[in-house]
């Protein structure tokens, strides 16, 4: 890639931050003509490198900028974590150690379904969904231990 280029520490730079000072000779290259690089040729290859360097950044600082705006939401838009999502069940009225609490708990394992239960705007709402699928579940696991045993 850099064939015989010899490149000291005097001559090294950060891609995209070259400071050009004027003085700056040119690292010379086997394939460069007959061991003379023509300014023309070396300054057509910094521009090259600088358009380059410039179009990177700017797509860089895009996608990062795209990255950040993306994921701040609205406070309508969050889904609870699962010590939220307990605490608006105890808020609905469900004790600790019930059947109903198991299932809460369950579900909390489950963004989807604390999503949903976040969604309704009402502790009523919420409680009633919230005993639904506590029936739901449960009517299935009957199914299944009946089911089994015969």
């Amino acid at each position: 890639m850099f064939r015989k280029a010899h490149v000291t520490g005097e001559s090294a730079a950060i891609a995209g931050e070259e400071e050009e000072t004027g003085n700056e000779a040119p690292i010379m290259l086997d394939d460069d003509n007959c061991g003379q690089a023509s300014s023309k040729k070396t300054g057509k290859r910094k521009h090259v490198e600088k358009d380059f360097f410039s179009a990177y950044n700017n797509a860089l600082n895009t996608i990062v900028s795209r990255h950040t705006d993306g994921s701040s939401c609205s406070k309508g838009d969050e889904v609870p974590t699962m010590k939220e999502f307990l605490g608006m069940v105890r808020d609905c009225g469900v004790l600790e150690g019930t059947a109903i609490m198991y299932t809460a708990g369950k579900l909390a394992m489950n963004k989807d379904q604390r999503e949903v239960f976040a969604a309704f705007a009402t502790t009523e709402g919420r409680l009633d969904w919230l005993q639904r699928t506590h029936d739901e579940m449960n009517k299935w696991m009957m199914v299944t231990m009946i089911v089994s045993t015969n």
